[in-house]
């Protein structure tokens, strides 16, 4: 099986029951992918915040640029490994970035949480997944 970063939260949640290896809720998502991989279909989620997130990504990276002051061009490069499968928005010399489009002001982030929520760690897990991707395909061709 071959995950995309943004699903890796979903297999890093912590279980309830701490002698269990995986949350309940892992182990689902892991029937649910293995049951697209066996009957040879993938289930999208078209939701109207993930559309927006889409369909403006230019625009983001765009907002982005004009913010930084640089000059970001939209990645088509998909990184593929024995265990990942992801295409980030940005790759520079020293970074990769991930642009994220709110859905409405009520869903931006405009302060950092004190305390880091499981979905701010998935986020994170999610951007070192590219990160990992894109340094072993330096490697292996």
């Amino acid at each position: 099986m071959k995950w995309h970063p943004s699903s890796i939260g979903n297999l890093m949640a912590s279980p309830r029951n701490k002698t269990e290896a995986l949350s309940e809720g892992a182990k689902t998502y892991i029937r649910e992918i293995a049951k697209q991989n066996f009957y040879g279909y993938k289930s999208e989620i078209r939701t109207k915040p993930v559309m927006k997130g889409i369909d403006q990504e230019l625009e983001s990276i765009a907002l982005l640029n004009a913010v930084r002051f640089t000059d970001y061009k939209k990645n088509n490069l998909r990184v593929e490994s024995e265990y990942l499968s992801g295409e980030c928005d940005i790759i520079t010399e020293d970074s990769i970035i991930d642009c994220k489009t709110s859905w409405s002001l009520e869903t931006f982030p405009a302060f950092v949480p004190k305390r880091i929520t499981q979905n701010m760690n998935g986020k994170a897990l999610h951007i070192c997944c590219y990160m990992i991707s894109h340094y072993l395909s330096l490697f292996i061709a």
